[in-house]
């Protein structure tokens, strides 16, 4: 078998060229670091700025710090009124890809504590990936799906195939992905390509889902961005974002997750050249996810919306940012699956 922009919150409008860049709050200065260039400051108002001699007070704000943005800070200090309009002809802090705020997990106190910091997700010592013991309904239960609930399959087996009881009809961008030895058999290799699945109904993904895929990313093109799954309801706009980033300059990839442009970004979780098992549960805005069967995040998001548009996978059309690595056994139920459910995608198994 982006209109978006990126640094830990996200959004692809500056490079789509169809509205502001998506605001990138900070917590501490390590939240304003740019790959291992250039460091920044943590400014009192949550924004960072970086040097520019342009301004009187040596700093600039970034372009991700919405009313803020590309303002020079006040040189009285970090300030709470807006930044100077004035203008300099050196471009300060500019990145490629998406800005991500660096937050902690909003969990209940029932999920492990999560904290995103400069170095990375730190999760508490009580964090043992999925609980197996659970009965009753939702997340961490022995719920049965129906034949329905499975409404995305691709396998990679045999191409652009959905082997769900839907039977999507899915397109190549010009040429398709090829092939790879996979997790179970035959991956799809990306380098340029993507599919495109057709819009459906049974694809909103406005209701609770679960979305599984093994990723293997193997580099990142200028653009420091690799598309893994993404739903575009309008040019550049996206309900929902699963991707690959080099956030932080680092030999390992980063896995960025945005509903309405905005989500987590965890820092290191994908190795470069490495299969990682990825699951996510969504429903109502709150979002799990987890890699290798551990969890690793769980956050409170804006809510997917509804929208009835196709879903690509590797890339998105028009704007690029493709997949440079492998996916394969990529499934999307209209539920939130079990513990136990999961357990049984990871290894491979359909789901009786």
């Amino acid at each position: 078998m982006r209109c978006w922009t990126a640094g830990l919150l996200i959004a692809l409008g500056a490079i789509a060229g169809c509205g502001p860049a998506a605001a990138f709050q900070c917590q501490n200065d390590l939240d304003c670091l740019r790959g291992a260039q250039q460091a920044g400051v943590c400014q009192a108002v949550g924004y960072c700025s970086f040097p520019d001699d342009a301004c009187e007070s040596g700093q600039r704000f970034g372009e991700f710090s919405d009313a803020f943005g590309d303002k020079c800070v006040p040189a009285e200090g970090s300030g709470a009124g807006a930044g100077s309009d004035s203008e300099s002809d050196t471009e300060a802090g500019s990145s490629t890809g998406f800005d991500t705020l660096a937050s902690s997990g909003a969990s209940d106190s029932s999920e492990p504590n999560t904290t995103l910091g400069a170095t990375g997700l730190t999760t508490s010592p009580d964090d043992t990936g999925w609980d197996e013991s659970s009965s009753g309904e939702g997340p961490g239960t022995g719920k049965q799906p129906t034949e329905s609930d499975l409404v995305l399959w691709i396998d990679f087996e045999d191409g652009p195939v959905d082997r769900s009881d839907y039977g999507h009809e899915i397109s190549c961008s010009g040429s398709c992905p090829g092939t790879t030895a996979g997790m179970f058999g035959t991956a799809g290799l990306f380098g340029g390509e993507h599919y495109e699945v057709a819009q459906d109904p049974a694809l909103d993904l406005s209701g609770p889902f679960t979305l599984t895929v093994w990723v293997r990313v193997d580099g990142m093109t200028a653009l420091t961005r690799s598309t893994i799954f993404t739903q575009e309801y309008e040019a550049g706009a996206m309900s929902y974002d699963v991707s690959a980033q080099d956030l932080d300059g680092d030999s390992a990839y980063d896995l960025v997750i945005a509903s309405n442009n905005s989500g987590p970004g965890l820092l290191d979780q994908l190795p470069d050249g490495a299969w990682r098992f990825l699951a996510i549960r969504m429903e109502d805005g709150q979002q799990q996810v987890f890699l290798d069967g551990s969890e690793i995040s769980s956050v409170s998001l804006s809510p997917v919306g509804s929208h009835l548009a196709p879903l690509h996978i590797g890339g998105i059309p028009g704007i690029g940012f493709p997949l440079i690595g492998a996916l394969d056994d990529l499934r999307l139920y209209s539920r939130i699956l079990s513990d136990s459910d999961l357990g049984v995608v990871l290894d491979g198994e359909p789901l009786e």
